[in-house]
């Protein structure tokens, strides 16, 4: 999950779009098994409080039941979310 926000200051909106693309990138590494939903802050201002997103972006992943596996508040590289995820993986094929 990304949460965002379409009419930050120019600043924020630019870490919420590289954002958004580093996590366009980990979803197709992962070829399907993850999926994403965008919550715009400027659209739904209320989810800030839903999702904890005090400041923007924020990248909530989360397992099959949405359990959050690890919360990243500003950027976040592809190659983080994959190594967090293949670590949860890991785990639960162990188990």
């Amino acid at each position: 999950m990304l949460v965002t926000k379409s009419d930050a200051c120019p600043c924020q909106l630019s870490l919420c779009v590289a954002a958004e693309q580093e996590v366009r990138n980990f979803v197709a590494a992962t070829g399907g098994r993850v999926g994403l939903v965008i919550v715009d802050l400027a659209r739904t201002p209320e989810a800030g409080k839903t999702y904890k997103a005090f400041a923007v972006p924020v990248v909530i992943l989360q397992d099959e039941k949405g359990e959050a596996l690890g919360r990243f508040y500003g950027y976040v590289e592809e190659s983080h979310l994959l190594r967090e995820w293949n670590e949860y993986r890991q785990k639960k094929e162990s188990q």
